[in-house]
């Protein structure tokens, strides 16, 4: 669905191990698989996963030239689970972003509400918990003003 999101991951939720004075060195769990569907279509020709955890997932895909004459051999392929970016709008014609700081993102920067939507939830029902889990805000009158596929 949406490309980018935003999530706060616990993370030992997404198989990794937090960090000792002795241990440092980044690694995944082999037990934890992509929650994801799997993309791939008929110009694919093999695909090699690379790192996965529940919500993403990093793949190499062999895949055909449009004219079907050559395989590309290195397209570096990633996989997210859905998300939802929400834009929050106040009574008064303002939209609510927040402050916060993200990994590989120097500085402080202002973000959308967003988040993955969780199993069996529709996208408008993610909208609605993440602006409740982000922002501690919900309301009466809360309406789904666009809700689709990009």
């Amino acid at each position: 669905m949406i490309a980018f999101a935003y999530a706060t991951l616990d993370i030992r939720a997404i198989g990794l191990r937090a960090s000792s004075d002795d241990d440092t060195t980044p690694h995944l769990d082999p037990t934890l698989t992509y929650l994801g569907p799997g993309w791939q279509n008929e110009r694919t020709v093999s695909k090699v996963t690379l790192g996965q955890t529940p919500f993403a997932k990093c793949d190499v895909h062999s895949v055909r030239s449009e004219d079907g004459t050559n395989v590309i051999t290195d397209w570096i392929f990633m996989e997210e689970r859905d998300a939802v970016n929400v834009a929050v709008q106040t009574q008064s014609g303002k939209f609510a972003v927040f402050k916060q700081r993200k990994y590989a993102i120097p500085g402080e920067t202002l973000s959308p509400v967003g988040g993955f939507i969780d199993d069996g939830e529709t996208p408008f029902e993610a909208a609605r918990r993440e602006v409740l889990e982000e922002l501690g805000l919900g309301s009466v009158s809360t309406r789904a003003a666009a809700v689709g596929e990009w």
